[in-house]
């Protein structure tokens, strides 16, 4: 509606402010899932002192998540994942706006994506990486040894590459990956425009 419009217009020059790019950051990270899925164990790892989880559902209405039921895809409209991703990220600002401090990463997740072991296994992990390397963007890397063909397998062995060790990439999937705010200025908000497929 024109009035729900003109809400998101309100909201969305206030979180691009002066005020709201200045500031200061503390080391946080705002966990950003969107779908249907049970996320529970998720949840429950990533939230945290650093950090805060926000859910964003487009069948089910949740007591703790933001319902958008006009997010559904289509074969008509491709841009609502783009635009869940948007809405999710526009929450955790306003949050930064209220706490008075910004988060160091926003990690968009499916809620389907599937941690290697378990979430509180993985999560430590994944934040040490992002803390130690400081990427831009972020994104785990699939690696199996016992996968007789991945293109990560190739690299690994024509290069000699630790699997280990963090790389350079131009794709990745979206399934899980972090934006750094400093990147988040020049990258987000996403533009639905561009989702095709």
């Amino acid at each position: 509606s024109d009035e729900r419009v003109a809400v998101v217009e309100e909201v969305t020059v206030e979180v691009s402010s002066p005020r709201a790019r200045s500031l200061p950051m503390q080391w946080s990270v705002a966990y950003l899932i969107q779908g249907e899925e049970d996320v529970t164990e998720k949840e429950l790892a990533m939230w945290s002192n650093h950090s805060d989880t926000f859910l964003l559902t487009y069948r089910t209405r949740r007591h703790d998540a933001i319902y958008c039921p006009d997010l559904r895809m289509r074969p008509d409209d491709k841009g609502a994942f783009s635009r869940g991703r948007n809405t999710l990220f526009l929450a955790a600002q306003l949050q930064e706006l209220r706490r008075g401090w910004a988060y160091t990463y926003f990690v968009f997740s499916d809620a389907d994506a599937v941690a290697h072991g378990s979430w509180p296994v993985a999560l430590p992990d994944w934040e040490r990486f992002l803390k130690e390397w400081e990427p831009a963007i972020g994104a785990p890397l699939f690696f199996k040894e016992d996968l007789p063909f991945l293109y990560t397998h190739l690299f690994n062995r024509e290069h000699r590459a630790d699997p280990k060790h963090p790389r350079s990439i131009y794709w990745h999937d979206q399934m899980f990956m972090a934006v750094h705010r400093e990147a988040a200025r020049v990258v987000l908000p996403m533009d639905s425009s561009l989702d095709t497929r």
